[in-house]
């Protein structure tokens, strides 16, 4: 086994130290520490006695040479050092969990509780319909939801599966499935565009008000351009929750930018009266995304969300990305 490695248990150099391997215990209760600021807190979390807590503490920074915590009277808080290994550690904490689930679990129907990560702002309407599909597919399986701004952060911590509806960078650590392709751009109602100055450019928007969706990998105030550039605007209203946008353009208050997806028997129905804006100008290709972790992909319980997903979109009938 060489130097640098990974392992279960510690192996020792001659002299009685760590010999510069991480043990991958001592990397668990390290990352619980790290992020409770108290060995007290952590210790009663992993049901451990502060002596074992520190013991591991001990083994991992003699693996590490350096240290990695700062002890104070109010608790600990990792060292420059510390604060990249937790970082990096906890990932691979749980992706180790997650590859010991998926070798127990392959083959087994899916059962227990799958968590779930939505980002705000797609129609409930659409995601109630896909889980009742889902439940009535696999009645042993629940669910639970996390809608958040960024459904990727704690993706294999916190929640095994997230869907992403902005554009995401390829990772090896994770499997990421095109679902339903997306514009990122200009809606209007047909009432407000019937009813208001004519909008032929990008300076006739600021006749209008707009309401934006702040688009986390997009800078503030600005809307894409089709040139790949970006234009600054001064909106009425922002918000991170695209549903409230398209409300506000369906009730013909505004101009909204928000993620826009193709016509189907299962789009939701305030979005139906709605037309692109600027399209030829104004706006970026998308898609809705299902991001899992590489290390879960068998998981019968995530199997079982995907199979649902893809049942779901056959019956809206609209086309995949290819």
């Amino acid at each position: 086994m060489g130097a640098d490695h990974i392992d279960g248990t510690a192996d020792r150099a001659p002299d009685g130290s760590m010999g510069g391997c991480m043990n991958l215990e001592a990397l668990r209760v390290f990352v619980e520490v790290a992020e409770r600021g108290s060995i007290k807190a952590a210790a009663e979390k992993l049901a451990m006695s502060r002596v074992t807590v520190n013991r591991r503490l001990d083994e991992l920074e003699a693996a590490a040479g350096t240290a990695l915590l700062l002890r104070t009277a109010s608790g600990v808080k990792p060292t420059a050092a510390g604060a990249v290994l937790q970082a990096q550690g906890a990932p691979l904490i749980a992706a180790a969990g997650a590859l010991l689930s998926s070798a127990r679990e392959i083959g087994a129907l899916p059962t227990g509780v799958l968590h779930v990560a939505i980002p705000i702002g797609l129609p409930p309407g659409a995601m109630a319909m896909l889980f009742q599909g889902a439940m009535r597919l696999w009645p042993k399986l629940s669910f639970r939801i996390h809608y958040l701004a960024d459904p990727l952060e704690g993706l294999g911590t916190r929640h095994e599966v997230a869907f992403t509806i902005y554009p995401i960078d390829p990772s090896p650590s994770w499997e990421i499935t095109q679902l339903l392709p997306l514009v990122h751009g200009l809606i209007a109602s047909r009432a407000y565009l019937d009813s208001h100055p004519p909008i032929l450019s990008l300076e006739d928007l600021a006749q209008h008000d707009l309401v934006l969706w702040e688009c986390p990998d997009l800078p503030r105030d600005a809307i894409p351009l089709q040139s790949g550039e970006f234009h600054l605007v001064r909106p009425r209203l922002s918000t991170n929750d695209a549903h409230v946008v398209r409300q506000f353009v369906a009730a013909g208050s505004a101009i909204g930018f928000a993620p826009d997806a193709p016509l189907g028997p299962g789009i939701p129905e305030i979005q139906r009266g709605l037309v692109p804006v600027l399209r030829e100008i104004v706006g970026r290709s998308g898609a809705l995304q299902m991001v899992v972790p590489t290390a879960l992909t068998r998981v019968p319980r995530v199997r079982a969300l995907f199979e649902a997903v893809i049942a779901h979109l056959a019956r809206m009938e609209t086309p995949r990305p290819q």
